[in-house]
């Protein structure tokens, strides 16, 4: 199954764009929303996503903000607090040289900035998005099958944005 933020990986590497570092371009994409959106806050970050309109709210894991569902229970997102972005960079690059998680990337979905990795078994798509110097909020979506077509996920992201 090509998950669709893995897929933004192969397009990355298909348009010669590597880890970016300084003075690297970082590709950006212009999404649509999801059908039918939904705004929800995610707890009091101050930050704003839509979901599809048809997706339930779920039970939000421990050390989580909040969790949703799609409606057929094929794909979860769970949301929660994260690291500094020194933290996070450091600990999904030891994922990647362990072989857990594929290359991570920087993207610009719709101009909201994400750190993106997926699991080599296709089953998580996790985004980070910076929220301050000290913290990253961490969405992480989930599938019951790497079959499942992620594309919402990517549509999801494209609608993240600070609220004030």
């Amino acid at each position: 199954m090509k998950k669709l933020l893995c897929a933004l990986l192969a397009l990355t590497l298909l348009c010669t764009f590597a880890f970016a570092t300084e003075g690297e371009l970082i590709p950006a994409y212009s999404i649509e929303a999801p059908e039918n959106p939904r705004t929800v806050a995610i707890g009091e970050t101050g930050v704003e996503i839509s979901l599809p309109g048809n997706w339930v709210d779920a039970e939000a894991p421990e050390d989580s903000i909040c969790a949703y569902a799609s409606p057929d229970g094929d794909m979860t997102l769970t949301v929660a607090l994260a690291a500094p972005a020194e933290e996070v960079y450091a600990a999904v690059r030891e994922m990647v040289e362990a072989g857990t998680a594929k290359e991570m990337m920087e993207v610009y979905v719709n101009d909201a900035f994400y750190l993106t990795y997926c699991t080599v078994d296709d089953l998580y798509d996790v985004a980070y998005m910076p929220l301050s110097a000290e913290q990253m909020l961490m969405l992480n979506f989930a599938v019951v099958s790497a079959d499942v077509d992620t594309t919402v996920a990517l549509e999801i992201l494209g609608t993240a944005r600070t609220v004030e």
